[in-house]
């Protein structure tokens, strides 16, 4: 069984210390299992705020001089998992207390929920159906600069996923699935990145008794933003802009042990998206993520990935941001209850689902937004005793 965790989203010319400490689970053999947890986290420069902002403008935009604070996470929680028969039952539920010393204004209570019924109907139909809610803070980092500042704003996730595989062969199926996305936002401002999205796919799987797995899907997504973007500038070519868009994805996914100590999983696949508005945003290209992991030892873990991806960003004068992507993430065991782990990732974000930016030739002083964003972490956990985890990382 997993324990719980802590997490921490460190940019550039940014610092933060994080301790956490989990509390007792039932026994493993147990439906049900419990968790609670603590998290200290300091963080230097909370708002992504460049270093060459002056005084006045941070008195604008977090209304003072000040960009540290420290931030406490009590966490709690539940696990179930129950095998019927065939068929496999799991849910799980974390809520989280978040108070800032300093910036209480963003003070918000979060939540983590999911539930997940693996159905199987006799020896050849078997899918999936789930549930999943998010409810978290924005992500400064992703917000313009002119966005970041001490102004509470929640993000709510919502994802339905429904699907069915007809295993004709014992190695062989074919299948489909849906989904339903929604993401809402609790400040009146970032209504123009409210969306919902629709999903339908068709995929066909190789499985053999390794239990390795080839796919392959052809994905039609729907994307609805229900409240149209407002121009940034008044006397603009555009008064508003409808940012719904339709996506194809034709992918070819896969998760093969290539040895006893090394495994490949991921996905490639080429990527259509075609706006109602503003065609010059359209994207077609290759976008996939691949994972290579090797463990040698028993003590060591290396994993290497490469990501070429588009998705839904919290900035508020985009739809979507093209991000190419490498992490290296090698852990090592030293003992059974000590864990010492280091993290790098870069990525590069273009943020090209912004019409306005890409009319910039019409609004003065307008483009399209680039991120080159270096992320590194060293994690150290401990284990004193069986229920109780200590994490420290910086």
């Amino acid at each position: 069984m997993t324990l719980p965790f802590s997490r921490i989203l460190l940019a550039p010319a940014v610092a933060a210390v994080v301790f956490a400490s989990c509390g007792a689970f039932a026994d493993e053999g147990d439906a049900f299992n419990f968790f609670v947890g603590q998290t200290i986290t300091y963080d230097d420069n909370l708002f992504r705020i460049s270093d060459s902002v002056d005084d006045k403008r941070l008195q604008d935009l977090i209304g003072g001089t000040r960009r540290s604070d420290t931030v406490s996470t009590t966490y709690a929680g539940a696990t179930f998992d129950k095998l019927l028969s065939r068929q496999k039952l799991h849910a799980d539920l974390s809520y989280n207390v978040n108070r800032y010393s300093h910036f209480s204004s963003l003070d918000y209570n979060g939540l983590r929920a999911n539930a997940n019924w693996g159905w199987q109907l006799g020896n050849y139909l078997k899918g999936i159906l789930s549930y999943e809610r998010n409810r978290k803070l924005i992500d400064f980092g992703s917000l313009s600069s002119n966005e970041r500042g001490s102004v509470r704003d929640i993000n709510t996730y919502d994802r339905l996923y429904a699907s069915a595989d007809w295993w004709f062969h014992p190695a062989y199926s074919v299948g489909a699935g849906y989904s339903h996305v929604n993401s809402s936002y609790s400040s009146v401002r970032r209504q123009a990145s409210e969306y919902d999205a629709d999903a339908v796919e068709l995929n066909a799987k190789f499985q053999p008794k390794t239990g390795n797995l080839i796919g392959m899907s052809l994905r039609q997504t729907k994307g609805n933003y229900p409240n149209r973007q407002p121009a940034p500038l008044t006397g603009a070519v555009l008064a508003t802009v409808d940012n719904s868009f339709d996506q194809t994805d034709s992918e070819v996914n896969g998760d093969w042990r290539l040895t006893g100590q090394s495994r490949v999983l991921g996905r490639l696949g080429y990527t259509t998206r075609k706006h109602d508005q503003v065609q010059q945003r359209d994207f077609s290209g290759i976008t996939g993520r691949l994972t290579y992991n090797w463990a040698l030892e028993g003590k060591t873990n290396i994993n290497f990935t490469l990501r070429r991806e588009i998705g839904a960003v919290d900035d508020i004068d985009a739809a979507y941001v093209l991000t190419n992507g490498i992490t290296l993430n090698p852990v090592w065991y030293p003992t059974s209850k000590v864990s010492l782990s280091a993290k790098y990732d870069w990525s590069k974000r273009r943020y090209e689902g912004d019409p306005f930016g890409l009319l910039g030739s019409n609004l003065v002083g307008l483009s399209v937004r680039n991120d080159n964003v270096n992320t590194a972490s060293v994690s150290g956990t401990y284990l004193p005793l069986r229920n109780l985890q200590l994490t420290l990382t910086l």
